[in-house]
């Protein structure tokens, strides 16, 4: 076995665009399976090169990729690496290298024979489909192998090895480091009582838990009970009501509990009197609760529930989908956007039942996740405007979503009842964080809301609660969740008012 799949040879001059081709071919394999010199600069250090690299290209890639362009022939790197890709060819090794070439230039030593694909006119997106096409063809797979996802690891579908009242995912891919923080917190020397997951609507925060719940070791707990505030849910037709799968209020969730535990009586209890005597009977259990969309609460409501978890007896646990909160005795898994190898995987195997997705490209799915910013949710919701031909393309289904129609906004649903929440404050830092794309520093947000950077610190920090802005590790740097500058124009519109200054026209930095 070869340790590259993909060797690039190239002249300085096309770096920006074979970076790019390299970026996303490493996350359709890895970075130690591309050969592009700054992924291997500490190898690459060594007084032997000259000699060393050539072999490299010869014996241990399986796809060479020449990228021509005027400047080549003039480097001496370039022309170390040619020989050895000349030397392949010689030795009839030609399905081993693919040639590519801006400005119609003619390889060395090739006079003219040889087939190229031109990339003047064409992006390293669809360059890199090419590329994966052609090692597909090479291995006498069909041509879509790789854009299909074909090649990755099938969902692994784990079924808690404890009683429990889980549902079903029918998809879930990625967050391996978010798993093991939450593993970590439900250990039986962990200090608080478990996992708050926050994250912005439609991040995932429910399959996450669930799937937590579903790795749990055979053992660990007696059971697991999983309740949910949600009060609806959105499909590719639209939002729809759960009715009475709902429990709206503290009380309802500690009357689920009681009867989880098998303690119906304690329902028919005085208020005060069932809080105690549901603690009293988990002190005597082992039981994992997971608890679904707690910011759906009414604010009274989620504060006796944080109370009831800080008071959890340690033979329990928890793990909570809800906004961070400070009083919370948990360790806070903060969730952003599904990393691009995982939600290749979520569309691949979505494509499977759904013809239009199936028949996209990976520069097509790669623009369906940048758009979406990498919300799961919208993804799917994306993909089934596809899968009922609503839509007959990526971009339309991508038009549809900044003009869906109220009954089926995906953006009213991940980002709904928000403006009439904003202090003005709020307001002003929303627009100013609406000129970035890059976190930014509160003096600068502070300076552009035109406020002074306490009422900046405190607007960010209520923003942050509710999940519409991202700040850094130490809170110093902040950026706004993709999406959501968008959804606030577009809901100042509706409402016959201009939004706040930034919010449909600011230059993105």
């Amino acid at each position: 076995m070869r340790r590259f799949r993909i060797a690039f040879s190239f002249a300085g001059e096309k770096r920006q665009f074979v970076e790019q081709m390299a970026d996303l071919l490493a996350e359709h394999f890895s970075k130690a399976e591309i050969l592009y010199d700054r992924y291997h600069r500490a190898e690459f250090s060594r007084s032997d090169l000259a000699f060393y690299l050539p072999d490299l290209y010869e014996q241990e890639a399986d796809l060479v990729v020449a990228v021509f362009c005027p400047d080549y022939e003039t480097k001496e790197w370039c022309g170390l690496e040619w020989n050895a890709i000349y030397g392949l060819l010689k030795a009839r090794k030609v399905g081993e290298v693919m040639l590519t070439r801006f400005n119609k230039v003619e390889g060395k030593g090739l006079r003219g024979l040889a087939g190229y694909t031109d990339l003047d006119d064409i992006s390293p997106a669809e360059t890199a489909d090419l590329i994966l096409e052609r090692l597909a063809l090479n291995a006498d797979k069909p041509a879509d192998y790789y854009l299909s996802g074909r090649h990755k690891t099938k969902p692994i579908k784990l079924q808690a090895a404890i009683p429990n009242n889980l549902p079903r995912l029918q998809y879930f891919f990625g967050r391996d480091g978010e798993l093991q923080k939450i593993a970590e917190s439900l250990a039986e020397d962990a200090r608080g009582w478990g996992a708050l997951i926050d994250g912005p609507g439609g991040i995932g925060k429910t399959a996450l838990a669930v799937r937590a719940a579903e790795c749990v070791p055979a053992g660990r707990f007696e059971r697991i009970v999983f309740l949910s505030a949600k009060e609806r849910e959105l499909t590719a037709d639209g939002q729809r009501a759960l009715g009475h799968f709902v429990l709206p209020g503290y009380l309802e969730m500690l009357n689920a509990i009681a009867r989880e535990v098998a303690q119906p009586q304690l329902t028919k209890l005085a208020d005060l009197e069932r809080t105690e005597a549901v603690l009293r009977v988990l002190r005597g259990v082992n039981v994992l609760l997971v608890l679904d969309n707690l910011e759906t609460l009414p604010e009274t409501d989620r504060d006796q529930l944080f109370t009831f978890l800080n008071r959890l007896p340690r033979s329990c646990s928890a793990l909570v989908t809800s906004r961070r909160r400070a009083d919370a005795s948990a360790v806070t898994v903060r969730l952003d956007k599904l990393d691009w190898p995982a939600a290749e995987q979520l569309l691949a195997e979505m494509a499977r039942d759904n013809r239009l997705l199936n028949e996209t490209g990976g520069a097509e799915r790669r623009s369906l996740y940048d758009e979406t910013g990498g919300n799961p949710l919208l993804m799917r919701w994306l993909a089934g405007q596809l899968g009922m031909g609503r839509c007959k393309t990526v971009a339309a289904a991508l038009a549809f979503l900044r003009a869906a129609p109220a009954n089926n906004n995906p953006l009213e649903f991940v980002f709904g009842d928000l403006l009439d929440s904003f202090s003005e404050a709020e307001t002003q830092v929303l627009a100013a964080l609406a000129h970035f794309t890059l976190p930014t520093t509160l003096k600068l947000i502070a300076e552009l809301a035109e406020i002074n950077e306490l009422a900046a610190e405190h607007a960010l920090g209520g923003l942050a609660a509710r999940a519409l802005v991202v700040p850094d590790t130490e809170e110093r740097r902040f950026v706004l969740v993709p999406l959501v500058a968008d959804f606030c124009a577009a809901a100042g519109r509706k409402q016959s008012r201009p939004p706040a200054a930034g919010w449909s026209s600011a230059p993105m930095l």
